[in-house]
């Protein structure tokens, strides 16, 4: 019996039609072993990141401004639940590090730019 003249026969073995991808049920599955330590973590940093929030507020209203190691640390929190919903929700294979070059920057001014010569 032939397959009808529209429709698209797919060869054992064959990849994604998207992005080539040939990962299947084993790769996800190892994926999710994978996941745990990081849902660990990830439940750790969101406590930091609720307490760190809190204490935030009581030193921005008491001295009106946020300490730098505060803001550190609510950075680090932050940016490391994005990086790891990233990779639990699929959308990158790269395994999510606590600090890149952003969250090391974050907070920095620019260098002063000098006034255009007239």
């Amino acid at each position: 019996m032939r397959a009808p003249a529209n429709s698209v026969a797919i060869e054992a073995g064959a990849g994604c039609v998207v992005c080539g991808a040939t990962g299947g049920v084993p790769e996800a599955l190892f994926r999710f072993i994978l996941a745990l330590p990081i849902l660990v973590v990830r439940y750790i940093m969101g406590l930091l990141l609720e307490v760190g929030a809190f204490a935030a507020w009581f030193v921005i209203v008491i001295t009106g401004k946020m300490p730098r190691g505060l803001f550190d640390v609510l950075v680090l929190a932050n940016s490391y639940t994005a990086r790891s919903d990233a990779y639990l929700l699929l959308l990158t294979e790269t395994y999510p590090p606590f600090q890149d070059e952003q969250t090391c920057a974050a907070g920095t001014p620019y260098p002063p730019q000098e006034p255009p010569i007239t």
